[in-house]
């Protein structure tokens, strides 16, 4: 079972495997060639950790060097970290890496579309969710963006939660298409028109007539009642005469 932590690499077993394994002396050159700078000590230890710990073959290390350079990661505690993150994230080959980089390709291009601003690197929650959005509920870019000009009409910051409420609720609706979004919207305002539509004066008498008749009225507790305010009536009327 691979350990939860990184081993504690000695210089001695690292200077070994330099020695020995022609794969560490080139893992070690592809870092000092990205780092622009000799490696010490910790830093061989921590690019050792990849290759010896996370089982990352030299192409995926050279990978998550371009990677980080490309997305400004800078020093090696950082790149130490997003090699964890690939290895949490089951990222162990150079096609997985490839989808990650289409995936946030798509993410930015579309945050940008909507006008929402972000860093050079997107969030780990936003990239989470737009995901969402294209791989399980199926979404085109063109549905996303539709969701964005129905957020505009409410806010004026737009973000990704309040999009994510809009967008799921259309795929549990079963709006999936921007046809499905027209027919929805014509629904809708037939519904309302329906709802705010005057009755006629001999409808209205129908409906108050059908309501009275849905009740289920006691007549004869309503003729005790009556009889019992007569009876009171017609008591005070005598005591205001004497």
């Amino acid at each position: 079972m691979r350990q939860s932590k990184r081993p504690d690499y000695s210089t001695q077993e690292i200077n070994l495997y330099i020695e020995k394994d022609n794969l560490v002396q080139g893992i070690f050159g592809i870092a000092v060639q990205y780092l622009g700078r000799p490696l010490n000590p910790a830093d061989q230890k921590i690019i050792f950790g990849f290759y010896d710990w996370l089982n990352m073959s030299i192409e995926l290390i050279e990978c998550l060097f371009e990677y980080c350079k490309d997305n400004n990661i800078i020093g090696i505690n950082n790149i130490d970290k997003e090699a964890f993150n690939w290895h949490t994230n089951n990222i162990k080959t150079i096609e997985k890496v490839q989808v990650l980089i289409e995936e946030e390709s798509r993410c930015l291009k579309i945050l940008k579309e909507l006008g929402i601003t972000t860093d050079s690197r997107i969030k780990d929650d936003h990239k989470q969710t737009i995901n969402k959005w294209c791989n399980e509920y199926q979404f085109s870019q063109e549905m996303i963006l539709k969701a964005g000009e129905k957020a505009y009409k409410s806010i004026s910051n737009l973000n990704v939660n309040y999009l994510d409420k809009i967008l799921t609720g259309w795929y549990e609706k079963g709006v999936t298409t921007v046809n499905d979004i027209k027919i929805s919207n014509e629904n809708y305002k037939k519904k309302a028109s329906s709802n705010n539509k005057p009755i006629s004066k001999s409808q209205y008498k129908i409906e108050q007539f059908n309501r009275m008749l849905s009740h289920n009225y006691d007549y004869e507790e309503l003729d005790r009642l009556e009889w019992e305010y007569q009876a009171q009536k017609g008591l005070e009327i005598y005591k205001n005469v004497n």
